[in-house]
């Protein structure tokens, strides 16, 4: 198994799926919604104890985003596979690469000018910043906002470090 493959929302080694049951965590949703709506960039964090259904909330916002053609990347850590950090802002790049042709080809670009950026020894900063940052600054003036969910990357990262991967997203203009 790839293991970039397998943090992807709905891959087929995260089956079953983990989603909110019908008529459920309604009003926390519809909250997620509203500021996902918004122009601006911004950081929604999910937190609480193991088991409150973190998990099942982010999948389901996933799938509502993806059904309104504005999910650009997820990607989901298992505990049931293995995957390594190193893969987490590679697999993100890849699946805007084909949510969105029209920065395709600068992310191709950047990875064939500097092929270290896919390497697990790579700064998580560069990594973010020229495969992620970079080529969605090209979108900004999208008229639909978009949506990246990162679920559980606190169990891949220590919470400095997960807020250091995150920061980049949020400081940039």
């Amino acid at each position: 198994m790839d293991c970039k493959y397998s943090g992807i929302f709905d891959s087929e080694y995260r089956q079953p799926h983990s989603r909110c049951m019908e008529n459920t965590r309604v009003a926390l949703r519809k909250s997620i919604t509203q500021v996902l709506d918004q122009r601006d960039r911004t950081n929604i964090w999910l937190n609480g104890l193991a088991g409150v259904g973190k998990t099942s909330i982010a999948f389901t916002i996933a799938e509502e985003m993806k059904a309104a053609k504005r999910l650009a990347a997820t990607f989901f850590f298992s505990h049931k596979h293995a995957q390594k950090a190193a893969v987490i802002i590679p697999t993100i790049a890849y699946q805007l690469a084909l949510a969105f042709p029209r920065i395709r080809e600068d992310i191709v670009k950047v990875i064939e000018n500097d092929d270290s950026l896919l390497s697990p020894g790579k700064s998580h900063a560069d990594q973010m910043r020229e495969l992620v940052i970079k080529p969605l600054e090209i979108l900004r003036f999208r008229e639909e906002p978009y949506a990246i969910i990162i679920d559980a990357l606190d169990e891949c990262f220590s919470s400095d470090e997960a807020t250091r991967l995150a920061q980049p997203c949020h400081s940039s203009t």
